[in-house]
């Protein structure tokens, strides 16, 4: 099994208008174990902080995902959201993800933070298998659609 670092970030908007965003995917298909924690933290007007994240699990991989975004008291007209998606390959792998939020500000545009973790659909691999394609093909392929899409 791969072995991938540990990583703890800190990213502090300062700046009025500042904008950080964060698109990124973790492709653990083939196994291996992460561990990140990302902390933001909007201080300045009109800030933004866009967070989406797509990961793909399997052979027994591990992904823990903790981030706190927070807008502080003075940061008005700010917006945050956080969006994480999972696909998981198989029965070993597990995934854990603690998306937080602390607004301390009352006039901002708007924060909101999305989850969502599915299994392969059962369904979607017969279908492709019943089409002469072999099971790994079919795990590819839908992994491929979900990271596109």
């Amino acid at each position: 099994m791969r072995k991938l670092n540990n990583s703890k970030k800190f990213i502090s908007i300062k700046k009025e208008g500042g904008v950080f965003k964060l698109e990124k995917v973790f492709d653990l298909s083939s196994g291996g174990n992460l561990r990140d924690e990302l902390l933001i933290e909007q201080k300045a007007k009109d800030s933004e902080s866009i967070v989406s994240l797509k990961v793909v699990l399997g052979k027994g991989a591990k992904f823990s995902f903790s981030i706190l975004s927070i807008i502080s008291s003075g940061a008005k007209n700010s917006f945050s959201r956080i969006d994480i998606k999972c696909l998981i390959l198989d029965e070993e792998s597990k995934f854990e993800s603690i998306p937080s939020m602390v607004v301390e500000e009352n006039e901002i545009r708007g924060a909101s933070h999305a989850l969502a973790v599915s299994n392969i659909d059962q369904r979607k691999l017969f279908f492709m298998k019943s089409r002469c394609l072999d099971e790994n093909l079919s795990k590819k392929q839908i992994t491929e659609g979900f990271l596109s899409g």
